[in-house]
């Protein structure tokens, strides 16, 4: 009986395990999403579209890409694409926040909305 207790225990534990590790995809790609909008919003905030359009530029297309991977259950490689927006994301803030406090006179060109 001892040995039976051990044996479904042991079954048990990995198939808890299994499932843990299996559902870490869709959790973390879906977290990685939504911490590169929210960064992409903090850049626009700072006039990252002004000051950073090639870095906006790439978060957003990035975020987008990321989306439409999700959209597939592709979460490798949406978590790859959000992480890389959410990277472009922040350079594109630290660009405007540094080229602001600088008060520089840098050509105003970027997307209007």
């Amino acid at each position: 009986m001892g040995r039976w207790v051990t044996r479904n225990l042991l079954i048990a534990q990995s198939c808890i395990l299994c499932a843990a590790l299996l559902g870490c995809g869709p959790i973390t790609s879906t977290v990685t999403l939504h911490d590169a909008g929210i960064a992409i919003e903090q850049a626009r905030m700072e006039q990252a579209e002004t000051y950073a359009v090639y870095e906006i530029v790439s978060a957003i297309e990035y975020l987008e890409k990321a989306r439409e991977e999700w959209g597939s259950s592709d979460f490798q490689h949406a978590e790859k694409y959000a992480q890389r927006a959410l990277d472009f994301a922040i350079a594109a803030r630290d660009r405007a926040v540094s080229l602001l406090r600088q008060g520089s006179g840098a050509v105003q060109t970027g997307i209007r909305r």
